[in-house]
């Protein structure tokens, strides 16, 4: 592969996966479930390395920073080792997209979808912040079956698709391998706090 131009990503991508920002959104006075907004259209966004790594590096941070949350407010043993583990791989993650990008002189820099991304992962955090015991427990993990769900379909028809560069195609496929570890994970802690 060659690291020289940017491709566009599937046409109709992000709007087949219009998961690409995930919200708490109000459904009544004690209950809180997970809305999906639509992302950017297809059509005007290419997809460059550094949008990739821009992508997962945003993705990361989201997930970090819930984990964080959940550590402080989750009582419960199952979610608070999921939690450790999200802030752990995620970390990783970021170092090893940050050494991907040091060694091309890149940056990852901003997009219309990790722009989003950033926008939604600061809703999720509030509604998060106003919850406790079961009822963050329950909207944590359904957050993270979500995004996880929404990260392995991204990786797997834009970012992977749209990588010039090996290394960083690699990289992006050992991630791949974590996430679906994880979105199993947080499906089997979701199904153990029942509804």
């Amino acid at each position: 592969m060659s690291q020289s131009t940017p491709r566009t990503a599937p046409v109709g991508f992000f709007s087949i996966f219009a998961a690409a920002a995930i919200g708490l959104a109000a459904c009544g006075p004690h209950e809180r479930e997970l809305r999906v907004q639509p992302a950017p259209p297809a059509e005007s966004f290419i997809l460059s390395d550094a949008d990739a790594a821009s992508i997962m590096s945003t993705a990361n941070n989201a997930e970090i920073q819930e984990g964080q949350l959940a550590l402080q407010k989750s009582r419960n043993d199952a979610v608070r080792q999921f939690a450790q583990r999200m802030v752990s791989d995620h970390s990783s993650m970021n170092q090893q997209l940050a050494e991907h990008m040091r060694r091309h002189n890149g940056m990852a820099g901003a997009n219309p979808l990790t722009d989003q991304l950033v926008a939604n992962g600061r809703t999720t955090m509030q509604n998060l912040q106003q919850l406790d015991g079961l009822q963050f427990d329950r909207a944590y993990i359904q957050n993270q079956v979500a995004m996880h769900q929404w990260l392995l379909n991204t990786i797997d028809n834009a970012l992977i698709p749209g990588v010039h560069d090996d290394r960083l195609e690699k990289e992006l496929r050992v991630a791949r391998d974590v996430i679906a570890e994880h979105l199993q994970q947080a499906r089997q802690i979701h199904s153990s706090l029942g509804r």
